[in-house]
């Protein structure tokens, strides 16, 4: 009889046990407030925090909204040289970078750029970036800039530091003459002495090339003097257009098929637009 009695006792502490563990594995507990906030937000009240903190700072590192004197004091004005033989007309854009409201530490690598020529023949150019909030359209011909709609994820055109494909090469030396080579056969120009030249274009399609040119200063950096165009064959030196005056690196964009070149000064200081479909005046360099 007793041992009837212990084993019912045992049997029933299995059966307890065994419900036990398939209402662990099985039975879905009653959810508390916090847990329903949780399954609503996806994340813990910390890990919103965290993330409210990092859009603050992401937030902080772009400038503020661009002024009424911003936009006063961007500015589009023929090159240089316009008056002096330029051989393609350029215009110049400066004060742009605060209509952009652009990152903090992002350089003009950054920047995305459509060209697009107008019914009247005139170039425009929009500017934008992914780290950028702003947008711009710039009118060349109209000396004018307006806000752009373009999306700060559009895939546009960047800027290089030359194109030059292999084969090709086009230098200006201080000592006074200038090399043009085309597929191992090379010519030497006259050059103006004290003046190096770099190729920032060279298209083996039109073969036609620009290079740009610096002028050697006296214990200092040399500044940028002008942009050459030349003819790679036969080769020529054709003109030269007058550039802003800067100590620092270029970039470069070439369209071909909208026949443009832009120019963009690395410390954000100016981009230079050369509309190459029209030549102004042939002055030798």
């Amino acid at each position: 009889m007793r041992k009837r009695i212990l084993i019912g006792l045992i049997g029933i502490v299995v059966i307890g046990i065994i419900i036990a563990i398939w209402q662990t594995k099985f039975v879905q507990r009653s959810p508390n407030p916090q847990d329903s906030d949780q399954s609503i937000s996806g994340m813990s009240h910390e890990e919103q925090e965290r993330r409210r903190e990092l859009a603050e700072i992401e937030e902080s590192l772009y400038p503020s909204e661009p002024t009424a004197k911003d936009w006063k004091e961007v500015r589009v004005s023929s090159g240089p040289g316009l008056a002096k033989g330029d051989y393609y007309p350029c215009s110049v854009l400066e004060n742009f970078k605060p209509l952009l409201q652009m990152r903090q530490g992002v350089g003009v690598l950054g920047l995305q750029f459509s060209i697009r020529r107008g019914e009247s023949g005139g170039l425009t150019t929009q500017i934008w970036s992914a780290n950028a909030k702003k947008a711009i359209s710039v009118d060349w011909n109209a000396q004018q800039v307006v806000p752009s709609k373009t999306s700060r994820n559009a895939l546009g055109a960047s800027v290089v530091p030359q194109y030059v494909p292999a084969g090709l090469g086009a230098f200006g030396m201080e000592s006074g003459y200038f090399a043009i080579a085309v597929d191992k056969v090379s010519k030497r120009l006259p050059w103006k002495e004290g003046h190096a030249a770099y190729p920032l274009v060279l298209d083996r399609e039109s073969m036609i090339g620009f290079c740009e040119v610096s002028k050697k200063e006296v214990n200092s950096t040399p500044t940028l003097d002008s942009v050459v165009y030349l003819s790679l064959r036969p080769p020529q030196l054709l003109g030269e257009i007058k550039m802003p005056a800067s100590k620092t690196g270029l970039w470069c964009l070439y369209d071909k098929e909208v026949k443009a070149l832009l120019v963009v000064e690395h410390e954000w200081h100016w981009i230079v637009a050369i509309d190459i479909s029209k030549p102004m005046v042939n002055s030798q360099p």
